[in-house]
């Protein structure tokens, strides 16, 4: 499965937190491409880097305004 399939499905489903994971690392921070497979976000989710990411995360969703580009962030989390 590729990031954007990955991404397509969070979407559907309503999954907030992997949706803005998702275009944190490919959009701002570059790390990944939406053509990768998703074994290359294994990295992101070490429960090592957990609380990082989630810091990285909430950053990114204040900086969009929580906006996303596919709609308005559910206040679900």
């Amino acid at each position: 499965m590729k990031v954007s399939e990955l991404l397509e499905y969070a979407t559907a489903h309503g999954l907030v937190g992997i949706v803005a994971l998702i275009e944190l690392l490919v959009l701002d921070k570059q790390a990944v491409k939406f053509t990768d497979d998703v074994a290359k976000l294994d990295y992101y989710f070490q429960d090592r880097f957990r609380v990082a990411m989630k810091e990285h995360v909430a950053a990114y969703m204040g900086k969009k305004n929580r906006r996303v580009m596919t709609g308005i962030w559910s206040e679900r989390n």
